[in-house]
């Protein structure tokens, strides 16, 4: 019996392994911050980037803000709050992926890739951003809002 349940439970294992890795992300409309009993996981950004889209017929492209992500474990989930200032022209996005567990067996999620809201940015204007973990700050860079050529 013991031997039957260690074979369930790697089968199982290998099955989540097997599918790919796609984190939800939820956005707030609230400040993130980290509630009592939650643990607080670090989000890795790689980029944050604006897509203008794509002027050819028949050809499948989506146009907006996007930001690069990796979350430490594959059963995380991200969430974000974007704040657009267009007196300032500064993009700021906090970023947090909290877990009632410590323990987590399985592994890193691969990059991915999320389509931020681009409703409030101004076309033709260069935007400041900065990404933020919590309050930490982890990347920093700079976008411009062009249409495609």
């Amino acid at each position: 019996m013991k031997k039957h349940l260690m074979l369930l439970s790697l089968t199982f294992s290998a099955l989540l392994l097997a599918q790919s890795a796609r984190a939800t992300a939820e956005t707030s409309q609230k400040p993130i911050s980290p509630a009592p009993g939650v643990y607080h996981f670090p989000v890795e950004v790689s980029n944050v980037w604006w897509n203008p889209g794509c002027v050819e017929p028949y050809r499948p492209c989506r146009g907006g803000l996007f930001m690069d992500y990796i979350l430490t474990y594959i059963d995380l989930r991200l969430c974000y709050v974007e704040d657009v200032d267009n007196t300032t022209h500064t993009i700021t996005i906090v970023v947090d992926s909290q877990s009632y567990n410590w323990n987590h067996p399985l592994p890193p999620v691969e990059e991915q890739t999320i389509e931020l809201p681009s409703d409030e940015l101004e076309l033709f204007t260069d935007y400041a951003v900065e990404v933020l973990d919590c309050d930490r700050p982890i990347w920093t860079g700079s976008i411009r809002t062009d249409l495609p050529e």
